[in-house]
């Protein structure tokens, strides 16, 4: 039986705190072509909820979910409101990643909320929480430069000091450069975590871990 489209209103059609955060999360691994689609591990179960939410609310459709090969979860949708709103905020059709910036709506934007849920958007889909011991880090790896750059600026606007580098694999089939942004101080890593935050169920799995590690374990008590 062919899937009939569930449509609830027009997209939202201003920037808010959960516009910003569906823009981040496209900006770091969603794609429009015929379609529209974020893929996401299948064990980030809150994720997958939130994104699900997020499209409802945002986009005014209900997301088609369907599991990959590889066992992530593909979030999508082919309505056309749909790729049109992605498109209207300035993201191309086809492949971005090499490309691909923060929308000219969140960069120009004075509200620190609408600010901080593109950068958990952002984050969420591209970033990555590490820890070791009593050290901890908040990287994001991508492909494009000027998206790098655009996360490490905003960051900043918030009081987040990013370092930013690139490196390329010197082997494998993969030799596009990557273009990272991070912090490792401490007291940096837990107040970009609590304060931006991250929808990604591994992110928030390990960095609970991490900060009753420092906490119970090593006596640390991190000033926020």
């Amino acid at each position: 039986m062919r899937h009939r489209p569930i449509y609830f209103h027009p997209p939202r059609n201003k920037v808010d705190s959960e516009v910003a955060e569906i823009l981040g999360l496209h900006a770091g691994d969603g794609w429009c072509s015929q379609e529209w689609g974020l893929s996401i591990n299948k064990s980030d179960v809150s994720m997958i909820s939130r994104v699900k939410l997020l499209v409802r609310n945002v986009l005014g459709v209900e997301p088609i979910v369907s599991e990959r090969r590889d066992g992530s979860m593909m979030i999508r949708s082919g309505q056309s409101q749909v790729i049109e709103f992605f498109v209207r905020y300035g993201f191309p059709m086809g492949k971005k990643s090499r490309t691909v910036r923060a929308p000219k709506a969140v960069l120009e934007s004075e509200d620190m909320a609408i600010v901080s849920s593109f950068l958990k958007g952002l984050f969420s889909a591209d970033g990555c929480f590490t820890h070791s011991g009593k050290h901890a880090s908040c990287c994001l790896s991508v492909a494009s430069v000027a998206l790098r750059d655009d996360f490490v600026r905003l960051s900043f606007r918030l009081g987040f000091r990013f370092r930013s580098y690139s490196y390329s694999h010197s082997r494998g089939k993969n030799l596009v450069p990557l273009n990272l942004a991070c912090i490792g101080r401490r007291n940096e890593v837990l107040r970009w975590m609590e304060v931006v935050g991250s929808i990604s169920d591994g992110h928030n799995r390990r960095f609970s871990e991490w900060k009753n590690l420092i906490r119970n374990v090593f006596g640390v008590k991190p000033e926020v």
